[in-house]
């Protein structure tokens, strides 16, 4: 029984030996152009791992969509602009128009609204 045990974690720690020395002598490409064979942090001095270059039609799509995407954008915050110079515009015109002034009865004129001549013999009328 002892000898089935020690052959077993003898060939497991073997096959453990070989996967851990395999996954660590894969060729990495680093950023610079170089090659390491180290595992983590392999190109750390080098600019670091070397990233998968994007195929052309797919850089042309991700480009087109950012284009259309700021022209919404643009379009949208002109749209909103104008809404909010027309509200803007609304409530001057409302303001002007509630503060316009009135003629009182002794001649003098005041602003509108409640109480307005009320020193002055009320609104002529």
């Amino acid at each position: 029984m002892r000898t089935r045990l020690a052959a077993f974690l003898s060939i497991a720690s073997l096959a453990l030996l070989a996967t851990t020395a395999t996954a660590q002598g894969k060729p990495r490409e680093c950023a610079d152009g170089t090659t390491s064979t180290a595992g983590r942090g392999a190109c750390s001095g080098h600019g670091g791992l070397k990233k998968a270059t994007k195929t052309a039609s797919k850089a042309a799509a991700k480009d087109a969509k950012t284009e259309t995407k700021a022209a919404t954008k643009a379009a949208k915050t002109e749209t909103k602009a104008a809404a909010k110079v027309a509200k803007t515009d609304a409530k001057a015109e409302k303001k002007e128009t509630k503060a316009a002034t009135v003629k009182c009865v002794d001649g003098t004129s005041s602003k509108g609204g409640q109480g307005a001549c009320s020193g002055h013999g009320g609104v002529k009328g």
